[in-house]
């Protein structure tokens, strides 16, 4: 999912636990969101993946690679 979809369900999923948005928004964007991109880039899980779901829209789901089904 984009950072976008990541910070807006994560205002709502975490606003309890962290007691406030401005605080759910801090920790995701100068920790979470840090933390994943610099996964993506050193292990590049996508190109190691057989299938891709792109969960932006959390009730369509769509498969953006499936090695059993070129793309």
């Amino acid at each position: 999912v984009t950072a976008d979809t990541v910070l807006r369900r994560a205002t709502v999923r975490d606003l309890a636990l962290f007691g406030s948005e401005e605080e759910v928004v801090r920790r995701y964007t100068q920790r979470y969101l840090p933390g994943e991109q610099m996964y993506i880039a050193e292990c590049a899980p996508q190109a190691r993946a057989d299938i891709v779901v792109d969960m932006n829209e959390w009730d369509r789901p769509r498969i953006v690679k499936d090695l059993a089904q070129p793309i």
